[in-house]
């Protein structure tokens, strides 16, 4: 998750974006779970709220997607199986926070 701190830390602002992570494929760099923390110290808070949808067909994903909820102020993190499901989902919670 190396890459994630580099990239924030460049780019301050994509703090405040959505993202969207497909986790189904191979990392091939040093993503493990004790790197949590680094790169949620990198991260600025969001001025408003923003989701991290993540996109695994592993059954205990979402037990991370907790511990990132806690460790990322004002950022929701969510996990979906499939592409089209992360976009519809983020369409949603989108949704439901400007009405």
């Amino acid at each position: 998750m190396t890459w994630t701190i580099d990239l924030v830390r460049r780019r301050p602002s994509l703090c405040q974006w959505d993202w969207i992570v497909d986790f189904r494929g191979a990392f091939d760099d040093d993503a493990e779970a004790y790197h949590l923390s680094r790169v949620a110290a990198a991260f600025t808070m969001p001025r408003e709220p923003a989701w991290s949808l993540l996109i695994s067909l592993d059954p205990y994903l979402y037990l991370w997607a907790q511990a990132m909820d806690a460790q990322f102020p004002n950022r929701k993190h969510l996990v979906v199986t499939t592409r089209e499901e992360a976009d519809l989902k983020l369409r949603q919670v989108r949704r439901a926070v400007i009405a």
